[in-house]
């Protein structure tokens, strides 16, 4: 027999039951597209976090004392900051900052307070819409100003176009608004998550209100180029030598990467559980293989009766089960990635289409035709041609 009559032969085969093997296309099709779409809603969400994390800052380092003290000697303050400035060398944006919640008059939620200097926006990634960020004379004069973001501003002001506004916090004679951040709440606004509004302020300013001469932190971030974790070490022993107190580095790329790791050992388990329904949709093609061997019988009978040997017989019904799942496994791939596109674009994800877990699927669609359909195609070929014909 030729390829073209195997082919015509397998295809003729399944279309002579076609409900039943709709329901066994189905099968394999859900499997394939629930693994496909969780490992692409996963990749993307990973993808989506990441890009939220470096938006935020969190590609660098914050450094705070090990142990709470009332000695404020022991203390962070901005001298420390501008000291370990000048030992990191200007390639590296530094910041002391103290943060504190506070209540903010004409708005019935907290805000955080974040006193800063000027290299804090650049730490944090980020960009002014309207206005200018803290300066250097601004923590050195004490300035009663503050930038906040557009969110906030239309909170309180009903337009983003807030500059020369008055905010009022707790502790503080009254705020002018000199500057306006950029905001880009799309995705935490469509899941739902609630995230705080900041406000930033001079470093010195926060301590007046708050009656303190230190700081919560030191921020520090590099250029992508640097690994901050090479300079941990240094940072730390340069800072215990100056103030005669252990510190800690956290390190917020780190953080970063356990919870990638946490978002990866989820994709898998759902996956796994996902591929159990593969496993599920290769014993229906097993029934639906047998079913059709058994209905068959006389046609094997008149094939075997002309010539066709156990080897023909056989190829004909595993390629009927391969043509059965690769068909199903490509729809449920690309009906898994078409989904995924979709939900990504709806929740405003990153959308990040995972190529190996593609060949993986359809590879998976290979062998589970092969092995299921492989017994049925045995039987098949093992029947002899007086009993088929009998039967």
């Amino acid at each position: 027999m030729r390829i073209h009559d195997y082919v015509t032969s397998s295809a003729k085969g399944l279309s002579a039951k076609k409900m039943r093997t709709v329901l066994t296309f189905l099968s394999i099709l859900i499997g394939v597209c629930s693994i496909t779409l969780i490992s692409t809603i996963g990749n993307s969400g990973k993808a989506t976090i990441n890009h939220e994390m470096d938006k935020l800052g969190l590609n660098g380092i914050s450094v705070k004392s090990t142990k709470k003290t009332l000695d404020e000697k022991q203390l962070l303050n901005q001298r420390d900051a501008a000291a370990l400035k000048g030992y990191l060398g200007e390639e590296f944006c530094v910041s002391a900052s103290l943060n504190n919640y506070s209540e903010i008059e004409g708005l019935d939620e907290e805000v955080m307070v974040c006193g800063s200097e000027k290299d804090m926006l650049s730490i944090m990634n980020l960009k002014l819409a309207y206005g200018r960020g803290i300066t250097l004379k601004d923590v050195e004069n004490e300035t009663q100003i503050a930038v906040i973001d557009e969110k906030l501003a239309r909170k309180l002001y009903g337009t983003e176009e807030a500059l020369g506004q008055l905010l009022q916090l707790n502790g503080s004679e009254g705020l002018t608004v000199v500057g306006i951040l950029k905001n880009d709440d799309e995705i935490t606004d469509k899941l739902q998550i609630q995230v705080p509004s900041f406000v930033y302020i001079p470093v010195t300013t926060a301590q007046k209100m708050l009656h303190t001469t230190a700081v919560t932190a030191i921020s520090i971030s590099a250029s992508e180029d640097k690994n901050l974790d090479n300079y941990v070490p240094g940072i730390i022993q340069f800072l215990e030598k100056e103030k005669n107190q252990t510190f800690k580095a956290e390190n917020l790329n780190q953080q970063k990467k356990q919870i990638n790791n946490i978002a990866d050992i989820v994709t898998l388990i759902i996956a796994i559980i996902g591929g159990i329904s593969l496993v599920v949709g290769g014993l229906g093609v097993m029934n639906t293989m047998l079913v059709s061997v058994s209905e068959r019988k006389k046609e094997i009978g008149i094939k075997k009766a002309i010539g066709a040997t156990n080897g023909n017989i056989l190829l004909e019904f595993i390629l009927e089960a391969i043509f059965l799942t690769v068909l199903s496994g490509i729809t449920g791939i690309l009906s898994g990635i078409v989904i995924g596109k979709c939900l990504t674009d709806f929740y405003g994800l990153i959308f990040v289409m995972n190529t190996d877990i593609i060949w993986v699927s359809f590879a998976v669609s290979v062998v589970i035709g092969v092995l299921f359909g492989g017994y049925p195609a045995w039987k098949a070929a093992r029947l002899k041609p007086m009993d088929a014909l009998r039967s």
